[in-house]
């Protein structure tokens, strides 16, 4: 989980880093935020799905009978 956030982080500054260079500064402003927070909340929407089905898996594990 550690590993998915720290590249889609890493990601994040490298694309705001290349439209800072590249854009004009008023639409690097204007856009910046949104890109910051799609990525954010796709990192916690797959954050959630990941602990989700990791709490699944682990309550398939206890509740299998015949052990």
């Amino acid at each position: 989980m550690t590993w998915v956030w720290g590249l889609g982080l890493v990601f994040e500054a490298a694309l705001r880093f290349w439209m800072a260079f590249a854009w004009p500064v008023e639409q690097f402003l204007a856009i910046s935020p949104f890109i910051s927070y799609g990525i954010y909340f796709s990192l916690m929407g797959w954050t959630l799905w990941c602990a989700r089905r990791l709490k699944a898996a682990g309550e398939a594990r206890t509740l299998t009978p015949g052990e």
